[in-house]
């Protein structure tokens, strides 16, 4: 993993999956890790945060793609991500999210006219060797997730990319109350409302747990429960349902592209320079125990960044993960929304100033993604 000259490698760790295969960790310093396959092919990493496996001193480490990381230790082998524990035979009879050979899945889907496009004006930037949504630190600043229950994770990442559109978009995206807006307080008593800058926020806002179980229980709950599997075309219906059924003056005001396999990372990179977060959805490793009408798990995260080395930018879905790098060789699918309606203003920012005492501050207004400010009842009162 290369573009960052202040980081140096701390530690070397061998991972293998239940077929075998080896890997190759990289522990980062300061911070973050690196996973390499046998032909030292990137897989997955970050500069934000450790490996999952850090928390674990010892025991033997398996590893079958992003989010599947395990450690066999005297009670059996157990997923690292969900807390569960599983036998060997139960592991070993599983689904594999990645294959041997890397490369055939990169040939798959990589292939284009224009595979690393430039950033387009006013849409997208540069961030780190990453070309990126202008509205990138949206998603680098999202440090906290709703977080109901067990494969749900589609259902987080379209709580992620509705709580974009609706703070840059158009308001009836998610209804306030499932929203967990964020604030600043400046600590300059002299700032007013013009003063007001989107960026200055530490934080973005976030669904509430109620919103995914909203569309859990309302709007995916048969394909979760039937199926046991959502990429694309779940998703797709998912989204569709509950904006007929919750945001219904949204209906006919956006337009969406998905697809599986082939142009799936050169269609992602074209929605990316064009200023669009895209949802990817990996395939993942399923013990024979869990499979559900013989479909592979998936794992669906947002996309808002891409390089010119096969690698996405993007938000895990996990309390923390917000700026992962992944490889596109472990992506199936992906799912674009575009808006093409007016843009509605939202207060999902929260703005407040000193009130020149140690205790006390003074509201000043709500930001919208666009910049304007609004007071309590959503009339702009600074553009």
């Amino acid at each position: 993993m290369n573009g960052r000259s202040n980081y140096s490698v701390e530690e070397t760790v061998s991972l293998s999956d239940f077929a075998g295969n080896q890997f190759t960790m990289y522990r980062l310093n300061p911070v973050g890790y690196a996973i390499y396959d046998h032909n030292n092919n990137f897989i997955e990493g970050s500069y934000q945060c450790n490996s999952p496996y850090d928390a674990y001193d010892d025991g033997t480490f398996y590893y079958v793609g992003p989010t599947c990381y395990y450690v066999q230790d005297e009670n059996g082998i157990l997923d690292i991500k969900e807390g569960i524990t599983y036998s060997s035979s139960q592991m070993k009879g599983g689904t594999y999210a990645l294959r041997p050979n890397i490369e055939l899945e990169q040939m798959g889907s990589s292939v284009s006219t224009n595979a690393y496009p430039s950033p387009v004006s006013g849409k997208s930037t540069t961030y780190n060797d990453f070309t990126v949504i202008n509205d990138y630190n949206f998603f680098r600043k999202m440090s906290a997730v709703p977080e109901y229950g067990t494969n749900t994770c589609a259902l987080v990442a379209i709580s992620i990319l509705m709580l974009y559109c609706d703070t840059f978009y158009n308001d009836a995206f998610v209804a306030d109350n499932y929203i967990l807006e964020t604030s600043h307080v400046y600590t300059d008593y002299s700032y007013s409302v013009s003063d007001i800058d989107i960026d200055d926020f530490q934080k973005s806002p976030y669904a509430t747990d109620g919103f995914v179980k909203l569309l859990l229980e309302e709007y995916a709950s048969s394909i979760i429960f039937t199926d046991g599997a959502m990429a694309n075309a779940e998703i797709r219906s998912t989204i569709n349902k509950y904006i007929e059924a919750e945001a219904s003056s949204l209906v006919g005001n956006y337009s969406t592209d998905d697809g599986a396999v082939f142009f799936t990372h050169a269609n992602t990179r074209d929605f990316i320079a064009d200023g669009l977060p895209v949802l990817i959805s990996m395939t993942k490793y399923t013990p024979a125990s869990e499979t559900k009408a013989s479909k592979t798990k998936y794992h669906t995260v947002v996309a808002y960044g891409y390089d010119s080395n096969d690698r996405f930018l993007v938000h895990m879905g996990y309390r923390d993960e917000q700026e992962m790098i992944l490889s596109s060789a472990t992506i199936y699918s992906y799912y674009a929304l575009t808006y093409t309606g007016s843009h509605v203003h939202s207060c999902n920012y929260k703005a407040a100033k000193s009130n020149g005492t140690n205790w006390g501050s003074v509201e000043l207004g709500y930001v919208c993604g666009c910049g304007a400010v609004l007071d309590s009842n959503k009339n702009v009162i600074s553009d």
